[in-house]
């Protein structure tokens, strides 16, 4: 889970931060006051001062030839693996959903206009990441995906910060009962409450706020067919964004009403 906070300082501007917990990949373990064990300890009479001047450093050289030893080990892995059973090749999922997507464009005049990055994602584990706090179990989550039969999501972040103010996401379920039981399900309750959109979009609309550190954010998400949009906008903890989320949301839909389905 993470979030930024802000204080106000004395003089009216005001400091944020970001609140980020950390877990291992696979069990799920939090690293607050205990870290990462290293794979190999390294001794010797290293020194900063020798690495940032380019000398020899015993410490590092010896790091550096026991990694270099692992690699040599490990079987390179191809440049571009195959997406899991299901879903569909990351090229396939941008040709299909980047024309709903949004455009600097469908954004208030301002900073947030400048799209500063983008996925395509092609595994299940992979919808827990960037819009909401992760799955309480992690396996249980990706099972549901499975079930619901995703086919592929394509994320965009406009904006600068951390969380970025807009994200927007749409997927791709093989039939609308999937994508029904996406909309209709809080897959992440740890961070999001459900609220009234206030607006009706699609073939289902919901509404969520953040709780905890994801205080501030709003989403709406919404069908149309086989196709799940999410947008999601982040203010300052105890300011609502929803009315900039639902301005976004409907210029997508209206796009989207008008477009040929995948």
């Amino acid at each position: 889970m993470n979030g930024a906070l802000a204080s106000e300082l004395p003089d009216g501007a005001a400091f944020q931060y970001t609140v980020v917990e950390g877990r291992t990949g696979k069990e799920r373990k939090l690293l607050d006051g205990v870290g990462v064990p290293p794979d190999e300890n390294v001794s010797g009479g290293g020194s900063q001062a020798n690495v940032l001047a380019g000398r020899t450093d015993p410490q590092y050289d010896q790091a550096k030839g026991w990694l270099l030893e692992q690699a040599r080990k490990t079987p390179l892995l191809a440049l571009s693996t195959p997406a899991p059973a299901g879903t569909l090749s990351a090229a396939d999922v941008r040709t299909k959903l980047r024309p709903y997507a949004a455009t600097p464009d469908d954004l208030p005049p301002g900073l947030a206009r400048s799209r500063f990055g983008d996925l395509v994602l092609t595994a299940p584990n992979e919808l827990a990441i960037g819009l909401a706090a992760d799955a309480p179990n992690a396996a249980q989550f990706m099972q549901k995906v499975r079930a619901r039969r995703w086919q592929g999501g394509y994320d965009e972040f406009f904006g600068s910060g951390e969380p970025s103010p807009y994200a927007v996401a749409v997927d791709l379920y093989a039939d609308e009962s999937g994508a029904r039981d996406a909309v209709r399900s809080n897959d992440f309750p740890s961070g999001l409450k459900a609220v009234d959109p206030g607006v009706k979009l699609g073939d289902d609309t919901v509404g969520y706020q953040g709780i905890g550190p994801a205080d501030g954010s709003v989403q709406i998400v919404w069908r149309r067919g086989r196709l799940v949009f999410t947008v999601q906008f982040s203010a300052d903890p105890g300011q609502s964004g929803l009315p900039n989320a639902v301005a976004l949301a409907q210029r997508l839909d209206a796009r989207a009403a008008t477009a040929v389905a995948p």
